[in-house]
């Protein structure tokens, strides 16, 4: 969690200082990734620990929440309307998602309702009694 509050506020730095450009190489596409990341880093952990979803509820609804509010930050407040932002956002999601499950050990329990690690023990449990 401590790492994740360092990125967390290290993207916040670099983020806010980006300018509106619509190249793939522009600070604007930096800005959206940061954002993207600080979604990410900040909504996970209210599906995963506040609503207690497992791994993979929370993984999707927080990229669809990144997602959305992607697509209203580009249709509702921007003048203009960009794909590249929103792929830049979206990017930015997937990174703060691996980075927190990544640093969490959220990755190792991907089971549909299923904790794998304790499937795994239960296993070899009964292998060693046979």
């Amino acid at each position: 969690m401590k790492k994740s509050l360092i990125v967390l506020a290290a993207l916040i730095l670099i983020t806010s200082t980006c300018f509106a450009e619509d190249s793939w190489d522009g600070n604007d596409k930096f800005a959206h990734v940061g954002g993207g990341t600080i979604i990410s880093l900040l909504v996970y952990p209210a599906f995963r620990y506040g609503y207690e979803m497992p791994v993979w509820k929370a993984a999707l609804s927080t990229l669809v929440v990144g997602a959305t509010l992607n697509i209203f930050k580009e249709s509702v407040m921007d003048d203009t309307f960009s794909g590249k932002d929103i792929a830049a956002g979206t990017l930015g999601n997937v990174m703060g998602l691996t980075l927190f499950m990544t640093c969490n050990g959220d990755y190792k329990n991907w089971g549909f309702g299923v904790d794998r690690q304790a499937k795994v023990k239960e296993f070899k449990i009964t292998a060693k009694e046979d």
